[in-house]
This record gives structure tokens, sequence and C-alpha cells, in this order.
């Protein structure tokens, strides 16, 4: 049997329709998705509120002094999701964050300040992580290393709000899981404030001793409307 070729090189121009195996669209925007509002129609949408978009994986299994997560904050969102795990190769090191700027560099100015509070696997309440003023933020303390276990010592989510913006301080709602360099498991919620008007950009994690390693930091866009 003979098949027919072909020539992918003469475009095809105009509208499509359903019944054709086409959209029945001309285009569409950032953003939109296909939908049927019929049996043989399609239009396009916009994402629903509250969606999220993936902007961004960042992933590795050796020993890196900082992981820097660059420009994936943008006016295209207000705020963001960041989805984390990661382990330190030093037991009773700190996990630290802080935000960067579009050059990229660190934003390490004395502005961050938060209050953290848990809950540990004995059922006992562990002390509040609050500050004052610092130059970057201590999540957490105490990690245990894993090792060769491949599974991160903590893992969660960050809700970051408006970064982007310069006419407001930017927030940041945690909540994540850590294993503690008591062996025993910790839960914990917080919020931390970054009090100053510079537009962030991305951000980083580093240790307070020793490397990072086997991290994976995923962020999303939430979508307003």
């Amino acid at each position: 049997m003979a098949f027919a070729t072909i020539d992918v090189t003469k475009g095809i121009t105009g509208t499509i329709p359903v019944a054709n195996g086409g959209t029945g669209l001309t285009s569409g925007t950032a953003d939109q998705f296909l939908k049927f509002t019929g049996t043989t129609t399609l239009s396009s949408a916009a994402d629903n509120a509250g969606s999220l978009v993936h902007l961004n994986t960042t992933t590795g299994s050796s020993n890196v002094s900082t992981v820097d997560v660059d420009n994936v904050f943008s006016s295209t969102y207000e705020n963001y999701l960041i989805i984390f795990d990661l382990t330190l190769d030093t037991t009773g090191a700190d996990p630290m964050f802080r935000f960067r700027d579009s050059t990229p560099g660190s934003l390490s100015a004395s502005v961050y300040t938060q209050a953290i509070n848990g809950l540990s696997s004995d059922n006992s309440a562990v002390s509040a992580y609050t500050s004052s003023v610092q130059t970057a933020l201590q999540v957490a303390h105490g990690m245990y290393n894993q090792g060769s276990i491949d599974m991160p010592a903590m893992m969660g989510f960050a809700y970051i709000i408006d970064p982007v913006g310069t006419s407001t301080t930017t927030n940041i709602l945690w909540n994540f899981g850590q294993r503690a360099s008591n062996g025993l498991q910790r839960g914990f919620q917080g919020y931390s404030l970054f009090n100053n008007q510079t537009s962030v950009r991305g951000y980083q994690w580093y240790g307070s001793a020793g490397n990072v390693h086997n991290y994976t930091f995923r962020t999303y866009g939430i979508v307003n409307s």
C-alpha cells in the first residue's frame, strides 16, 4: 500500500473548523485554555482564579553552598507558591532563606523578621522561631543529615505575597515538616516579613553550616482572575 506524503512546508492559514479537526479559533492569549461550549464548539477561556501556573523547577543532588532561583517573579502574577524539599549535609545546621533581586543578587539587608511555631512528634511544643531584624530568615534549626537516604529532611511550601510590588512589603506564609537533629519529626507553620519595598525577583536557600543537597524547588504563579 502506498502512503500519501504531506508537505508540511506549505502552511495552512485561516481558521480550521472543529468539524474538520481544528479549534475554530484564530488566536488566544497567555494563560488561556480550550474548552467545549457545545458538542461541536470550542472557545478559549482564562484559567480559574487560584489555579497554579508552573514557572520553574530547580533540582539537584550534589552538594552546593547555595541554591539560587532567579527571575521567577514578575508582574504577570501578584502571588506565588514555592513547593520545596531539601537536606543539609551537616547535622544541626539551620536552613536559611532570603530573596534576590533582578541583578541577580541576594537581598541581605537587615530587613527580615519572622515568627514560626512547631509541634514535635513526641507531642512537645517547639519553641517559636522569632527574630529581631536579620539579614536572612532562619526558617528552622537543627536539621538532620539524611546521609545516603534518598528522602528530604525538610519539605513543605511557602506562599509569597506580592514580591514584585515596590509600594508594599513582601509577606511569606510557611507550612512545612522537618526531621530534626534529635531524630524527631516536627511540623511548622509561620509568617515572615521582608520589610523593604524592593522589587523581589527570586530567592536563595543555604545552610548556616555545610551545604545543601538533595533539593527540589518548584515555583508557581497564582492566577488572580
